[in-house]
């Protein structure tokens, strides 16, 4: 209609009701000056206003002001309505997902749909032994499994049976799986503090029951404090848990994370998960109840920082000659520059020399400038050493009483990465006090950038049963998570 208006097709528009034709002051004003622009008008079979008098246009805005009001206050009141329902674990509408249905005579819940719900099951099982949606989804192709279509509709690609990696992995985060439900998803990353209370992000129990493997109750007790942030030294594989059951007991292992048809050559295939533990239990407490071992390890750094320091030195007097022996060129080429033929082949050659010249002058400096500043971020050893302090005390007060799964979650604010390897353990720990651009194995002044792991490694000599012991060592051969990459399948 408001195309045809441009275009003069239209000479009146004819409303039952002001409201109807809008209910917002700042459209309503855009249409009427586009009335007024293309000599056209309105009229309201209810409301009879004379816009051509001030009186007129004051009761025409009071009117539309009083619609939008009315609109406004019945979007608060339908929102706060969701928002109560919602609270309470029920749906405020959508489709179902795999794994449930909606029944007729109640819509705003899901019951379990027991057929889809071994599927649902299948394909979590499946992306926990293949680690990536990638592989995932080349698994549930091959188990011809497809993602829930809705009723009705066929131009989705997940309504053709087809998974991408965006439908997977939001039904792998769907929280109704959990029997939780998401309240205001949409507003989860907003900042809370400019939202009202009904719009704020929340999650709240679900009026349904949760799709639980059986297997998991009481799994409490399989807990793998570790998973997550232990590693294959030699494959650099991430090493996650598993379980066995024995005629009495249930028997715990890290194992090297695969696909299948995937080989390994690593040394370790397996290793149980109760020394790897109990390894880095003591090692906590040693660094807790032992000062002297903290005082080690600021002794190291320093070692570590004094070499760094020399080799810094080093290289500046290696910059320095370099810098100082392209000058010299410079100045040679200065001297041909002034003695050859304009126009001549010789004066093309010295132009582009002294440009190389220059560049390569420039790149010098650079690099001395940058050895410089990192010559003089030194931080002190006594900061380094309160902050790995810091962290030790924090995890284990009150580490006995802790469930499992926080002892997992406290052990994570420690320590970044372990790597285990035939010779032992390796632990890096996290810390504060080392800035991002300061490379490994260098010292820094404290800043607000993210933690670096230190130039510290702890090493297990052994493990056999009880007898683990873990000891410090020099990070001479540190290796870093930067340096791990996975070998390829052999």
């Amino acid at each position: 209609m408001m195309s045809d208006l441009r275009k003069g097709k239209v000479d009146l528009i004819l409303v039952t009701d002001i409201s109807r034709l809008s209910r917002n002051i700042s459209d309503f004003s855009e249409i009427l000056k586009t009335l007024q622009d293309h000599d056209s008008s309105f009229l309201s079979m209810k409301e009879q206003f004379d816009t051509s008098t001030p009186a007129g246009k004051m009761m025409l805005y009071n009117m539309i002001n009083l619609a939008q009001f009315e609109r406004e206050q019945t979007a608060e009141r339908v929102a706060l309505g969701c928002h109560a329902r919602a609270m309470r674990g029920l749906l405020n509408g959508g489709h179902e997902v795999l794994g449930f249905d909606k029944l007729p005579e109640k819509k705003n819940s899901y019951v379990v749909n027991e057929e889809e719900a071994h599927q649902v099951r299948v394909i979590f099982e499946a992306f926990l032994e293949c680690g990536t949606l990638n592989r995932t989804i080349q698994r549930l192709e091959t188990l011809v499994i497809k993602p829930k279509a809705k009723k009705n509709r066929r131009l989705k690609i997940v309504d053709r049976g087809l998974w991408t990696h965006q439908i997977l992995g939001d039904f792998l985060k769907n929280t109704a799986y959990i029997g939780m439900l998401e309240v205001n998803r949409r507003n989860k990353d907003a900042d809370s503090r400019h939202l009202k209370p009904h719009q704020q992000y929340q999650l709240v129990k679900a009026s349904w029951p949760a799709m639980e493997r059986r297997r998991l109750q009481g799994a409490e007790r399989r807990v793998f404090l570790v998973s997550g942030i232990i590693r294959c030294k030699e494959c650099g594989r991430p090493m996650v848990g598993q379980s066995s059951h024995g005629v009495k007991n249930v028997h715990r292992y890290y194992v090297c994370s695969a696909s299948k048809g995937d080989t390994f050559t690593c040394s370790i295939k397996r290793i149980r998960a109760d020394e790897v533990e109990e390894a880095v239990n003591r090692h906590v407490s040693l660094v807790l109840r032992d000062g002297r071992y903290l005082d080690q390890v600021a002794a190291r750094i320093a070692h570590q920082g004094k070499d760094h320091r020399s080799s810094q030195k080093t290289m500046k007097a290696r910059i320095d000659k370099e810098i100082r022996d392209c000058e010299r060129e410079m100045e040679s080429a200065f001297k041909l520059q002034l003695t050859a033929p304009e126009g001549s082949e010789a004066l093309k050659f010295v132009i582009e020399k002294l440009e190389s010249l220059g560049k390569k002058k420039v790149a010098l400096q650079k690099a001395l400038n940058e050895a410089e500043e990192s010559d003089s971020n030194v931080v002190s050893l006594a900061e380094v050493r309160q902050d790995i302090e810091d962290r030790v005390h924090r995890i284990t007060k009150g580490w006995a009483k802790l469930p499992a799964a926080q002892k997992r979650r406290a052990l994570r604010r420690l320590i970044q990465q372990l790597l285990i390897s035939p010779k032992g353990l390796d632990i890096y720990y996290y810390s504060s006090a080392i800035p991002e651009s300061v490379p490994l194995g260098g010292l820094s002044k404290e800043n607000e950038r993210p933690a670096k792991v230190i130039p510290l490694r702890a090493r297990g000599t052994s493990f056999q049963g009880s007898k683990s012991s873990i000891q410090n060592c020099t990070s001479a051969s540190l290796v870093t998570s930067r340096g791990l990459e996975p070998r390829s399948p052999v």
